[in-house]
């Protein structure tokens, strides 16, 4: 019973290492989709003032655009 006992807290131990990993796996990769999301965020609210600009000519729009572009950079 003790020998059974001491496999199966081996086995959890093990598997609560893996998990871990796991876990800081995902955890990396979520962070790179998470800034790739943010990326693209950037560049559409980029490319907006510019098209409200080209579509209205008002040139506020501009202003918005210097404003988004220095955020963004």
């Amino acid at each position: 019973m003790l020998f059974l006992n001491a496999i199966i807290a081996y086995v959890g131990i093990i598997s609560v290492h893996k998990l871990e990993n796991t876990s800081k796996i995902i955890l990396k990769e979520s962070n790179k989709y998470n800034n790739l999301q943010n990326l693209k965020l950037n560049f559409t609210e980029l490319l907006m003032p510019a098209n409200d600009y080209l579509v209205h000519g008002n040139k506020v729009e501009i202003l918005n655009f210097k404003k988004l572009d220095s955020i963004t950079g």
